[in-house]
C-alpha cells in the first residue's frame, strides 16, 4: 500500500494507472517468453524447428562482410560514489567483430512479430535480435510458433520481392530502434544496398510510433518501401544485415559499432539540414527530463530542475520534439543530463567529444545503470559519467525512480563540467 500511495504521487492517478499496466504488461510478456521457449524445445525435439544463428550463416548466403578492423576505448567514467561492478568491468579497449549482410530466400514472415522462417522452417534468430543476446524467445511470440507448425509457404498472400526487416520485440523500445534497427540501413548501404530508390521493402511495425515515421523520413527512405505486415507474407530475398551492436573479439558482451553510428549521423544531420562541420563548438546544455516516462522518473524533478536553469541548463521533454527537432537539440548540446534510458541514446546525434551525465540509482539489483549508455557514449568519445542516486522502489521487480540529492549533484556537475573530455 505505501509503494501504492508513492506511485500516485508521481504524476498523478492516471500516470499510476499507466505505470501499473505497463508492469503488469511485463509480467505478462515473461510468462509468455518461458511458454515460448519451452514449446521451441519441445518442436525442437520432436525435429519441427531449428534456430539458426549468426554462427550458422553459410558463406554462400554472405552478400558481403565489412573487412576493416574496428576498435573502441572505453575510458574510465566519473562516478560520486563508488563505480558499479557492470561498468568498471567494461573499461579499456576492444576490437569489435565484423559487421554483415546476409540474404536467405523463400523465407515466410509469420506474425505477431513478424518472426522470419526459411523454406526448411529454421527460425532465423540471428534476424532479430544481436547475437550475444541470448533468449531469443523475447522475440518469438508463442503465435508465430504455432502457426510456423500449421501453415505452409502461401500460395495467394502477400508477396515481397527483396525485403529487410525493422522489427523486433523491442521496436517500440526508443533506445532500440535507433541503435539497433536504423543503423541497419546504415549496414546496407555500407554494403552497397540502396535504401532511397524504392527496390529494397522495410518491415516495419504494425502501428509504428510517430518519431518512427519521422526518423525513417530523414533517413530519406521513401514511404512507398515501408510494409506493414499483418498476414504470413512470403519473401523471395530476405536481407539481413547485422546489428550494428556488434560482439567483442573474445566474446560475452557487445559494444554499438561507433563508425556506424557516426554515419547514421551523417545521414541525420543531412535529412534535418544541420550543418556538418559547423565553425563553432557546441555550447547548450540540456538536462533530458523523463516527466512522461512510466520508469525510472526523478521524483524531486521539480527541485532539480530550478537548480539546473540556475546553471544555464535547457529542460528537454522529447517526446513532445519532432525527431527532427531532437536531432539539432542534440547536435548543439556540450553537456547532456539525465536519468538512464532511451532519453540518452540520442547522444548518438552529439557532435564528437561532449559530456554525458547519466543519473541512476544507488542499488545492485537495478536496472541502471548498466552498461549500455556508458559503452554508447564511451565509445563515441564522449565523456561519461554517473550520478548514483537514492532509489525509490516501484512495483515491479528490480524497477527503481530517483531522488537526488540536488545540492550534492550539482557539486559534482560543476566538478564534470570543469574537466575536459
Amino acid at each position: 500500500m505505501q509503494l501504492l500511495i508513492q506511485q500516485s504521487v508521481i504524476g498523478g492517478p492516471w500516470q499510476l494507472y499507466r505505470r501499473l499496466q505497463r508492469d503488469a504488461n511485463a509480467l505478462r510478456r515473461i510468462t509468455e517468453r518461458t511458454a515460448s521457449r519451452q514449446v521451441f524445445r519441445s518442436l525442437s525435439l520432436l525435429g519441427r524447428v531449428v534456430l539458426k544463428t549468426e554462427e550458422q550463416v553459410e558463406p554462400s548466403e554472405l552478400v558481403w562482410t565489412d573487412t576493416r578492423e574496428e576498435k573502441v576505448n572505453l575510458a574510465p567514467p566519473s562516478c560520486n560514489r563508488e563505480l558499479p561492478e557492470i561498468i568498471r568491468c567494461r573499461i579499456g579497449p576492444y576490437a569489435l567483430k565484423n559487421s554483415f549482410v546476409a540474404l536467405n530466400r523463400r523465407v515466410r514472415l509469420i506474425p505477431p512479430g513478424p518472426v522470419p522462417f526459411d523454406e526448411h522452417n529454421n527460425l532465423l534468430a540471428y534476424a532479430l535480435r544481436p547475437k550475444h543476446y541470448l533468449n531469443p524467445f523475447v522475440h518469438v511470440p508463442l503465435a508465430s510458433l504455432f502457426r510456423s507448425q500449421i501453415c505452409s509457404m502461401p500460395l495467394n498472400g502477400p508477396k515481397l520481392g527483396r525485403a529487410c526487416l525493422l522489427t523486433n520485440a523491442w521496436n517500440r523500445t526508443y533506445h532500440h530502434w535507433v541503435a539497433d534497427l536504423l543503423p541497419q540501413i546504415v549496414i546496407l548501404e555500407e554494403a552497397g544496398v540502396a535504401s532511397r530508390d524504392g527496390k529494397v521493402k522495410f518491415i516495419i511495425p504494425k502501428s509504428p510510433a510517430r518519431w518512427q515515421l519521422e526518423s525513417l523520413e530523414l533517413l530519406g527512405v521513401p514511404t512507398t518501401s515501408l510494409v506493414r505486415i499483418d498476414a504470413q507474407t512470403f519473401v523471395e530475398e530476405l536481407l539481413m544485415p547485422s546489428f550494428a551492436r556488434r560482439e567483442i573479439v573474445g566474446g560475452g558482451w557487445s559494444v554499438v559499432s561507433p563508425g556506424i553510428l557516426r554515419k547514421l549521423r551523417e545521414r541525420m544531420y543531412e535529412g534535418c539540414g544541420v550543418e556538418a562541420h559547423p565553425k563553432t563548438r557546441p555550447h547548450s546544455k540540456v538536462y533530458i527530463s523523463r516527466r512522461m516516462a512510466l520508469g525510472r522518473q526523478v521524483i524531486n524533478e521539480r527541485e532539480l530542475e530550478q537548480s539546473l536553469t540556475r546553471l544555464g541548463f535547457r529542460i528537454a521533454v522529447t517526446e513532445t520534439m519532432s525527431y527532427a527537432e531532437e536531432v539539432r537539440l542534440f547536435s548543439e548540446a556540450e553537456i547532456i543530463v539525465g536519468a538512464g534510458g532511451s532519453g540518452l541514446s540520442n547522444v548518438i546525434f552529439c557532435r564528437d567529444k561532449v559530456k554525458v551525465v547519466e543519473i541512476a540509482a544507488n542499488e545492485p539489483g537495478s536496472k541502471y545503470p548498466d552498461s549500455t549508455d556508458y559503452s554508447l557514449s564511451a565509445g563515441l568519445g564522449h565523456g561519461f559519467s554517473v550520478y548514483l542516486a537514492k532509489p525509490i522502489p516501484r512495483l515491479a521487480p528490480n524497477r527503481f525512480d530517483l531522488a537526488v540529492d540536488v545540492p550534492d549533484f550539482c557539486r559534482f556537475l560543476q566538478k564534470v563540467m570543469e574537466t575536459s573530455v
